[in-house]
């Protein structure tokens, strides 16, 4: 028998990394997380044949792309996490709150659009509802996580090193 909140994981296979539900080959990771596992793994190869010979400029770019490489794998494991907390620990009121938030960020431009809206939130919705709504919202929102993984990935970067030298 299967446990209250697991229904959605039975009906699917899920990616190793990221938790989507997409075909996935032999090695238990959708597309996606399998191009960013391929190009971690050609990024770590580049940074061995040609990091002891590199000057420093290239050097500097080689680092950089394994940072950028790193980070986009720890954003599919992140994403992952997102749906496994939704899937398997209680959909808040707040989460679903954010998700709001986020989807009206994406279309009005107004990310204050539903700002404290989380107690009539959790007096409409039961938690099996806030989990459903959540999950559809994750689903919405991870096809975008997935397209703009490098950008983000930069992002993270970039304001990494800004904060180190500060």
């Amino acid at each position: 028998m299967l446990k209250h909140g697991s229904i959605l994981l039975a009906v699917f296979e899920r990616c190793q990394w990221c938790g989507s539900s997409e075909r996935m080959p032999r090695i238990h990771l959708c597309r996606a997380c399998n191009r960013v596992r391929k190009n971690l793994f050609k990024t770590q190869e580049w940074v061995r044949q040609d990091g002891p010979m590199a000057n420093r400029n290239r050097r500097l770019i080689l680092e950089r792309e394994l940072a950028i490489a790193e980070r986009m794998k720890w954003l599919c494991i992140s994403d992952g996490k997102t749906l496994h907390g939704i899937l398997h620990g209680e959909a808040s009121s707040l989460h679903l709150e954010n998700w709001f938030n986020q989807v009206a960020n994406r279309i009005a431009r107004n990310s204050r659009l539903h700002y404290n809206t989380a107690t009539p939130l959790g007096w409409t919705f039961t938690p099996s509802q806030r989990r459903v709504l959540s999950y559809m919202l994750w689903q919405i929102f991870h096809v975008s996580w997935q397209y703009n993984r490098r950008a983000r990935a930069k992002a993270l970067v970039t304001r990494e090193k800004l904060r180190k030298r500060g």
